[in-house]
């Protein structure tokens, strides 16, 4: 007897593993879904320069309605792995006043 999946792995961007619970193969985003946060996370990084993830979240709610600030640091770290934002520094501040990363568009050098 074949085991059937109980994730799309098509749609799915990141699957859960086989033994987590269900709750957790529900969570899991799909990847237009994961492509869109992206875009959005590029467009503002874009538009307002070097942000935070806490100022990133701020300009996406403000923009796009609510979205979480997990969300934002996921979609910003799997920005940072394909190269396509680094981070700039660490000048930026959270709201309660400690150092953070500020994330930029990465721009190719002529």
């Amino acid at each position: 007897m074949t085991a059937t999946p109980i994730f799309d792995q098509a749609r799915t961007a990141w699957p859960a593993r086989d033994k987590d619970p269900a709750t957790s193969h529900d969570a899991v985003p799909d990847k237009p879904t994961v492509a869109l946060v992206q875009a959005r996370v590029l467009a503002i990084l874009d538009a307002h320069g070097p942000c935070t993830h806490d100022e990133i979240h701020d300009y996406y709610t403000l923009r796009h309605g609510r979205v979480s600030e997990q969300n934002i640091r996921s979609r910003t770290s799997e920005l940072h792995k394909s190269w396509r934002v680094i981070a700039l520094d660490r000048e930026g501040r959270t709201f309660s006043g400690r150092r953070a990363v500020r994330w930029a568009v990465r721009r190719e050098q002529a």
